[in-house]
């Protein structure tokens, strides 16, 4: 039997967001409609090949778990999930499922059963990117747990390019993009590789509003094998 429970978040009610300088990030997206001359800049997003792998080690704590080890992501290629083409990416046995040509995240599967999915797809990025740009995205995101209860969630969330980076990992030091995301319980930052196409540094957080409860987890990338 499912529950399905909502909610809905707005930067109204959130005063931390504007503590943290996001409530001008709506404007800032109007305002930067073009990177400035000469900046660097991704066109779109990399779909890595087939039978590429890439090794993280990954701590986590609190309401994300409790680890520190290292784990394996293998690219699966190009797939269809209820009519939307895909590019699959597997870890740990759990599926993320990324829509061509955006790199939304379309849902997160165990074999081919969801336990999360987005409505639009979402936590891609906008395209092309720049740093400087900004912009916002709303989107349903539901969960399903292991009992098959169903939890839905209306949420807003923002981004921001903050920055064309090196950055050192246990891989290699690598020119990244720096984003920030941040909604009312969670906090992101990606290092993202366009020569790669792959993250090289991810670090969450949710916070204590999360209805999970806070936690934290950390990634940087140790190996990787990418298909030509």
């Amino acid at each position: 039997m499912r529950s399905r429970n909502s909610y809905r978040v707005s930067l109204t009610r959130q005063p931390f967001l504007r503590a943290l300088g996001f409530a001008g990030l709506l404007a800032a997206t109007f305002a930067a409609a073009q990177p400035p001359p000469g900046a660097p800049r991704a066109d779109s997003p990399i779909f890595v090949p087939a039978g590429s792998s890439w090794v993280e080690a990954v701590r986590e704590s609190g309401s994300l778990g409790s680890v520190n080890e290292q784990h394996v992501t293998i690219a699966r290629g190009e797939q269809t999930w209820q009519g939307r083409k895909v590019h699959a990416y597997e870890k740990k046995g759990v599926t993320t499922l990324r829509e061509f040509p955006t790199w939304n995240v379309v849902a997160r599967v165990r074999g081919t059963a969801p336990f999360e999915s987005f409505e639009p797809p979402s936590h891609g990025w906008r395209w092309p990117i720049w740093v400087g740009k900004s912009w916002s995205e709303d989107f349903r995101f539901t969960s399903i747990n292991a009992y098959q209860r169903e939890q839905t969630f209306d949420v807003r969330g923002w981004w921001k390019v903050e920055a064309y980076e090196d950055i050192k990992v246990p891989a290699g030091t690598f020119k990244v993009f720096r984003m920030r995301y941040l909604d009312p319980t969670n906090e992101e930052l990606t290092w993202w590789s366009p020569d790669l196409g792959i993250v090289v540094k991810h670090w969450r957080r949710r916070l204590v509003n999360s209805p999970w409860g806070p936690g934290m987890r950390e990634t940087e990338l140790v190996s990787f094998e990418i298909k030509k």
